[in-house]
C-alpha cells in the first residue's frame, strides 16, 4: 500500500504539472482479491490530504466489480434488468395494447402515404419498408436477447 500511496503522489505531481483536475470525491479505489483471508479493512489511500473512498463494488463502464471478482451485484443486476423487460413485455404483449398500437401506426402510414382508409395495410408497410407492430415487439426481444447473450459472452446460466 505504501508503494500505490506513492504511486498516488507521483500522479498529483504530474496532474499539477500539466494543470488538470481531480474530483478526489469521485475517486474510489477497491483492494481485489479472491483470497477469503485477506481483509482491506486496514488500508486507506489520500490525494493532498484528502482520503479515497475505499468500495467493495463499483460500477464501471457498466458492468458491478466488486472486490471478490464474482460479480454478483453484476448478475443480480442483469438479471433485475431481464425480468424488468419481460414484464414490460408480458404487459404490451396484450392483443388489446397491440391492436391499439397497430391502428396508430396504419393512421400514421395512411397520412405519411395520402393513403384511403381502405387501402391494404400490407401494402403500406411494403411500401415503407416498416414492420408491423408485432414484427416490432418480435424484433425488439431478439435483439434484447442477442444483447443479453453478447454482454455474457453466450455463457448460459444452469439451473441447479
Amino acid at each position: 500500500m505504501i508503494k500505490m500511496q506513492e504511486d498516488l503522489r507521483c500522479l498529483y505531481k504530474w496532474l499539477c504539472v500539466n494543470r488538470l483536475q481531480l474530483n478526489v470525491n469521485k475517486t474510489k479505489f477497491m483492494v481485489i482479491s479472491r483470497a477469503a483471508n485477506v481483509s482491506s479493512d486496514n488500508y486507506s489511500l489520500k490525494i493532498k490530504d484528502e482520503v479515497i473512498e475505499k468500495v467493495r463494488i463499483i460500477k464501471y463502464l457498466g458492468i458491478y466489480i466488486d472486490d471478490k471478482l464474482k460479480f454478483e451485484e453484476h448478475i443480480d443486476y442483469t438479471v433485475a434488468k431481464i425480468r424488468k423487460k419481460i414484464g414490460l413485455m408480458k404487459r404490451s404483449s396484450s392483443d388489446t395494447q397491440i391492436d391499439k398500437l397497430q391502428k396508430m401506426q396504419n393512421r400514421a402510414m395512411r397520412f405519411i402515404l395520402n393513403k384511403r382508409y381502405d387501402t391494404p395495410i400490407q401494402e403500406m408497410i411494403a411500401e415503407l419498408n416498416w414492420l408491423s407492430v408485432k414484427q416490432q415487439i418480435f424484433y425488439h426481444a431478439m435483439k434484447f436477447v442477442f444483447n443479453i447473450k453478447q454482454v455474457s459472452g453466450c455463457r448460459c446460466i444452469k439451473r441447479k
